[in-house]
């Protein structure tokens, strides 16, 4: 039923419940995990030495493509996935890359907020509800 399903992954262990989600979707119809990273400039540790901002945005990336492999190594055993590293509004990215990537589902794990804390914080997820264009599938977090 979905043969791409795309699943915004950070790089803590939040996303372990969608991911696994996505894993049982892709086992059941033989589809395809689209792992999705959206780094901002927090995502990028700037260390104590100076470099070249080149090349600390690719170690920022390699460290995060390492992670992102292991948690669907972990979670997701035997499910064929890609891995794609965005930079920018995390919601806006991900529903951009479900259009290019041309996926059927989107995989997002979800907490728990207070009403204080939806109306500061607002909500990534629920942009990408608002305006994704194709099912989003929202998995408690454990």
């Amino acid at each position: 039923m979905f043969s791409k399903i795309l699943v915004p992954v950070d790089l803590e262990d939040s996303s372990r419940a969608g991911v696994e989600m996505a894993a049982t979707l892709a086992s059941e119809s033989n589809g395809k995990i689209l792992a999705v990273h959206v780094m901002t400039s927090a995502s990028i540790d700037v260390p104590d030495v100076p470099q070249e901002a080149k090349s600390v945005r690719e170690q920022a990336e390699h460290q995060a493509k390492t992670r992102i492999d292991d948690l669907l190594g972990e979670s997701a055993p035997g499910i064929d996935f890609e891995t794609y590293l965005f930079f920018g509004d995390p919601s806006s990215e991900i529903v951009r890359a479900a259009d290019a990537l041309g996926a059927d589902l989107i995989v997002v794990t979800v907490k728990n907020k207070s009403r204080l804390g939806k109306l500061l914080m607002g909500s990534q997820n629920q942009e990408i509800i608002l305006t994704a264009g194709r099912p989003v599938l929202c998995v408690p977090r454990d």
